[in-house]
């Protein structure tokens, strides 16, 4: 007789209404188990449902049934790794640890809901491990007696090893009642360079408060650094960031001389910051699974390809693949014309240069933060019957669905698959996470009745595959349906997905800025990246961009050429 394998039973608690009207608790009656006279779901004191694991056979009539998409069932042939923390039953679990290399850079990769904060939080010592949920930190210390994993967690538990954050949510900071002279002052020895290394003279007398999201992250950034600490925990520190100051916050982090754990979705940014990667894989909010330690460009590569060669596990049944031929040619087809135009803005000026969108095509906007390209995006939707998605996103009173509806939004099929958005129709927009609002508000501007559509940072708050879909989305749906696309976005591989020409911006920031004419993807390219100062080149496995290592041969080689990207 076959093995039963393993079954992983989750409840999501805030999206399950148990006993309510809507619900009735429907999972219960129509489970087979139960109907034969087994408590494979059952009513738990709080009057909703548990699933017991050892009993469910994993029909999946409950997941099917449920109003509210609650519940996940996934049937796996056995456990896939050690179980190493729980945070309860019906609830997500991690298998697997890693303990961080000294002095190195270690880079954690993976999909939200994933594991990555629960493993920050085991790091931390704000978690302690217990396994498949019922040992004791007594049980754990047993179970792993001798071993690296334990002496680590020892010294983080008895705070021997002083741990400092640059955390992913800056929301807390944003609340603080300090300016941020007043919150450096409150770091012992706190080093006033690293005003200076994160361009923070000029706010450093302006509340917390009414910071721009990108002065909070730099504010963050020197703030994690400038504590006194054994190892750093950096949680997505390139959003708000613009190339330049992603590019520069890799330069400080590469000077620090202690252990540094980076959680990042660009992995661009991340394949030139870490040493090492460790995977993150399984089910997203139900379970995950940590990898061995790769080399990091060896990580990144299987983490394209859904398939880790040392286990010999494929954790995606299909590879992420990237075009890597000559963007699409458009020349013949009709096209959108849009006039040169000049704003003013108290101290800041943009001039744009006229230009013109062949139908079906999209074009990325380049450039530093502050420097227009915002309100070239207003300026372009204002008469022009262009649908924006913009940079800060509204949260209506009302639930996902009816937002829709509003707004006269007839959801595909593709769309909603593509976006995940199921799981979200019956929420309310207020209770959404910054990746689930974009999702939606992407949505909306992709199905949108317009001459051409606008997406303002559409990769901010998406996990690296969730960008990766949404890049291959919008070129596919800006193909097939001929309304063309703008794109602004900082992720790289993002805009090298998705893009066939580029508008790039010189200038001042908060002072002036120009935006061309589109230009060629190799010519923006060159223009863009020339006024940085790197080069990138491609993996010859995935075709993935790279960036070059300034003062590399082969740097130094691109840059003679005047080529500073290469399109095949």
């Amino acid at each position: 007789m076959p093995e039963k394998g393993v079954r992983i039973a989750v409840i999501d608690v805030n999206t399950c209404v148990g006993p309510t009207l809507k619900c009735g608790l429907v999972c219960v009656p129509i489970c087979p188990e139960v109907r034969m006279g087994s408590e494979a779901i059952f009513i738990k004191d709080n009057g909703y449902a548990g699933i017991n694991e050892d009993l469910c056979t994993g029909c999946g009539l409950c997941v099917k049934k449920c109003p509210t998409q609650a519940i996940k069932v996934i049937k796996l042939p056995k456990e896939p790794g050690d179980p190493f923390f729980r945070y309860g039953v019906n609830s997500f679990r991690l298998y697997d640890f890693t303990v961080p290399k000294e002095k190195a850079i270690t880079g954690i990769i993976g999909r939200n809901g994933i594991g990555k904060s629960t493993l920050l939080g085991l790091l931390q010592g704000k978690l302690t491990p217990n396994l498949d949920g019922n040992a004791s930190w007594e049980d754990f210390e047993s179970q792993h007696s001798g071993t690296e994993v334990l002496d680590f967690l020892r010294k983080v538990r008895e705070k021997r090893l002083k741990v400092s954050v640059k955390p992913q949510d800056l929301e807390a900071i944003s609340k603080l009642t300090y300016s941020v002279r007043e919150l450096f002052s409150t770091i012992p020895g706190f080093s006033d360079s690293l005003v200076n290394d994160f361009d923070l003279t000029e706010v450093l007398d302006r509340k917390l408060k009414v910071l721009s999201g990108g002065e909070l992250q730099r504010v963050a950034l020197a703030y994690a650094l400038g504590r006194e600490h054994d190892l750093l925990f950096v949680d997505e520190f390139t959003s708000f960031l613009d190339l330049k100051q992603r590019l520069n916050a890799i330069t400080k982090l590469n000077a620090h001389d202690n252990s540094i754990v980076v959680v990042e979705h660009d992995l661009t940014i991340l394949d030139y910051l870490a040493e090492q990667i460790v995977l993150l894989w399984g089910e997203p909010g139900a379970f995950g699974v940590l990898s061995k330690i790769k080399q990091v460009r060896n990580g990144i590569n299987q983490y394209f390809q859904g398939y880790l060669k040392e286990e010999n596990i494929r954790f995606r049944p299909y590879e992420i693949k990237i075009n890597i031929t000559n963007p699409g040619v458009f020349t013949g087809r009709d096209k959108i014309s849009y006039s040169g135009f000049e704003v003013n803005h108290e101290d800041f000026n943009l001039k744009a240069e006229a230009g013109f969108l062949y139908f079906g095509e999209v074009i990325g906007i380049l450039g530093e933060n502050g420097i227009g390209k915002t309100t070239f995006a207003k300026k372009l939707s204002e008469n022009n019957d262009f649908a924006l998605k913009p940079q800060v996103l509204e949260r209506t009173d009302s639930t996902v669905q009816d937002f829709f509806l509003n707004n006269k939004i007839n959801l595909t099929m593709e769309v909603t698959e593509k976006l995940e958005l199921a799981r979200l129709l019956e929420k309310n927009m207020a209770e959404l996470s910054g990746g689930e609002l974009q999702r939606v508000w992407i949505a909306k501007t992709l199905l949108q009745e317009c001459k051409a559509r606008i997406f303002d940072e559409p990769s901010s708050f998406l996990d690296v595959e969730q960008r990766l879909e949404t890049a291959n989305l919008i070129k596919r749906i800006s193909k097939s349906t001929g309304v063309p696309s703008f794109v602004i976005d900082h992720d790289f591989l993002f805009i090298d997905m998705c893009c066939d020409r580029l508008v790039v911006f010189q200038g001042t920031p908060a002072k002036n800025g120009l935006a061309s004419t589109p230009l060629s993807m190799k010519d923006g390219m060159n223009e863009f990246l020339k006024n940085i100062g790197i080069t990138f080149r491609r993996d010859k496995d995935t075709g993935r961009p790279r960036v070059n290592k300034i003062g590399s041969q082969m740097d130094s080689e691109q840059k003679q050429k005047n080529e500073y990207y290469y399109v095949d």
